[in-house]
């Protein structure tokens, strides 16, 4: 997934001029060793750059959100790892030789196709050695070639788009996807729960862009009403058949929940009555299960079920596995007497989550990897993410006025190893009951798109909404299943 940047100077020297300018620190490569454990022999070490700043002010003027020129490379902000393999790619271009037609890269080449690659190959972890071909000794600084990074926008405002090009979201209800993906994700909604998804996606093949050399259809979301199964959506299919939604409007753009557990419950096909299940691994096996509830922990929902059964099912066989031994703590994971270890047994939902916690950040990222969660949760079309806040993990920090127990958000589409969803976020209690409704069943018309990456860690649904300051510190995301 990428964040896309404005439109800038286009004539070439005037673009090799401002990016000149702009190049005027020295420091390191970002992510440098992540970066020279990916390109083997390829050394990253000289490789001068700028971050914000004249840095900021040249990727405005150029319309990028930073590139590369000779040896030096500059981003418009601190880069994720993807950002910065791609420009790091293109200084090995450049030093190999790559002519630029113009002296100035265009989006869509192949320069940047190949960048693309590379940036995709490490953010995933892996070695770009055979993407960049052999280290040259003879090989050149590139000159004044700039090659930018720019992706598309809509009406000059930034969105994200997805890696393949296929997708463009730009906040809140704006998309625009390629025809092929529309249709696939319309097939796939019909077939999710029991009665198929409440909704459908609806392509406006008049209003179209193109991004990375692929059209792209505008594409608004549409309420499906079953014949049969509406059960507790039939308040939304009311205000989307001309009744009043919770504001008054009886037309508009589509009628959704604002509680952020419905409405990803009408993507998902769910008739809101216990009918969705957690999806996650065990020992490379996909498993699904309702969870359970710990009356000893402060909140008791769905989501925390949930992550109540993952941590109490899947922690005892982490911490007993050899191989994971590393990540664990003397007197907290295990006792030790004679050279033997003894793992301790877990006593509850809650002691499983304070033993998780207390794991150093490479035994949680090991754990979350083969549990198929947080930065691994990867829900398929028609699936949801949730994240629950974990209050009784050791450490836990409330980190805004306002902290939420969960969110919920309906995965509509994939584009490449990006996800689409349809959310919406509750109104305040005391506003729904101006309006004489409960919070809960609160109906209006601003819901929202986005999108997420699996790949880069910078990108996915755990750590936007982490950051997101509304569920403290410590949270759990995973994905989520309806019933068939």
């Amino acid at each position: 997934m990428r964040t896309s940047g404005a439109q800038g100077l286009e004539d070439g020297g005037d673009v090799q001029r401002a990016a000149a300018a702009g190049a005027t620190g020295s420091a390191a490569l970002p992510h440098l060793d992540t970066l020279q454990r990916a390109f083997g022999d390829h050394d990253l070490s000289g490789v001068r750059t700028t971050v914000g700043g004249s840095a900021a002010a040249a990727c405005d003027q150029i319309g990028a959100e930073s590139y590369a020129q000779g040896n030096t490379v500059a981003f418009k902000q601190d880069p994720n790892v993807w950002l910065a393999a791609h420009e790091a790619a293109h200084v090995v271009q450049q030093r190999s030789g790559a002519s630029i037609p113009g002296g100035v890269g265009r989006e869509g080449d192949a320069y940047e196709a190949h960048a693309d690659r590379v940036a995709d190959t490490v953010a995933a972890g892996g070695s770009a050695v055979s993407l960049l071909g052999d280290a040259s000794s003879g090989a050149t600084s590139g000159g004044t070639q700039v090659q930018r990074y720019v992706a598309q926008t809509y009406n000059g405002l930034p969105g994200k788009a997805s890696d393949d090009g296929g997708a463009l979201v730009v906040k809140k209800r704006t998309l625009y996807a390629e025809a092929s993906l529309v249709s696939t994700a319309n097939a796939t909604l019909k077939t999710v729960g029991k009665n198929g998804s409440h909704i459908k996606l609806v392509e406006d093949t008049g209003d179209t862009i193109t991004q990375n050399g692929k059209t792209l259809n505008a594409v608004q979301p549409g309420w499906v009403t079953h014949a049969a199964g509406d059960g507790h959506h039939s308040g939304v299919t009311g205000a989307n058949t001309g009744g009043a939604d919770s504001e008054g409007a009886t037309s508009g753009q589509m009628a959704l929940w604002t509680d952020c557990g419905r409405s990803s419950g009408a993507v998902t096909g769910s008739q809101l009555t216990g009918d969705r299940s957690v999806v996650y691994k065990n020992g490379g096996t996909e498993k699904t299960s309702k969870g359970f509830d710990d009356p000893s922990q402060k909140y008791h929902t769905a989501p925390h079920n949930f992550t109540n059964q993952v941590y109490t099912e899947l922690l005892p066989g982490f911490m007993a596995d050899t191989k994971n031994h590393k990540f664990l703590t003397s007197g907290v994971h295990y006792t030790e007497s004679g050279g033997v270890k003894t793992i301790v047994t877990i006593t509850g939902a809650k002691h499983a989550k304070e033993l998780y916690a207390q794991m150093s950040d490479d035994g949680r990222d090991a754990f979350d990897r083969a549990a198929a969660i947080n930065h691994y949760a990867n829900p398929s079309i028609g699936e949801s993410y949730t994240m629950a806040t974990e209050a009784n993990m050791p450490g836990f920090k409330e980190t805004s006025a306002k902290t939420w127990n969960f969110h919920w958000a309906g995965v509509i589409m994939k584009s490449g190893p990006d996800n689409v969803t349809l959310e919406n976020f509750a109104v305040t209690e005391k506003y729904a009951k101006s309006k004489g409704v409960e919070q809960g069943a609160f109906i209006d018309r601003d819901w929202n798109f986005d999108m997420y990456g699996t790949v880069d860690k910078s990108q996915t649904f755990h750590k936007e909404h982490l950051d997101s300051n509304t569920h403290g510190n410590m949270a759990t995301s995973l994905a989520v299943r309806t019933d068939k």
